[in-house]
């Protein structure tokens, strides 16, 4: 399972990103959007440990527990928007 999640803390945007059912999530930061982006300059920080835990096959509940200030324990539920076509949940 690969998440993307965009959010913002105290007014600032991160881009938290994670692979796995229960993994280790990290944020990036160091340089800038095109053209001025250049992948050496990026620094991953470790943001913490995400869970996500399948309810049904259009259902889930992800939680987290962040090492970085300003995100708070929590979990949420979250539901399946779209499905690959032709391809149906067994």
């Amino acid at each position: 399972m690969l998440m993307s999640w965009y959010t913002y803390v105290d007014g600032k945007q991160y881009w938290v990103v994670a692979n796995g059912a229960t993994m280790t999530a990290h944020t990036g930061s160091g340089t800038g959007i095109p053209a001025d982006f250049d992948a050496d300059d990026v620094i991953l920080t470790e943001w913490g440990d995400l869970t996500f835990t399948l309810l049904d096959d259009y259902n889930a509940v992800v939680s987290w527990e962040s090492i970085l200030p300003g995100f708070p324990d929590a979990a949420m539920d979250v539901t399946r928007l779209t499905q690959l076509s032709g391809y149906a949940c067994e």
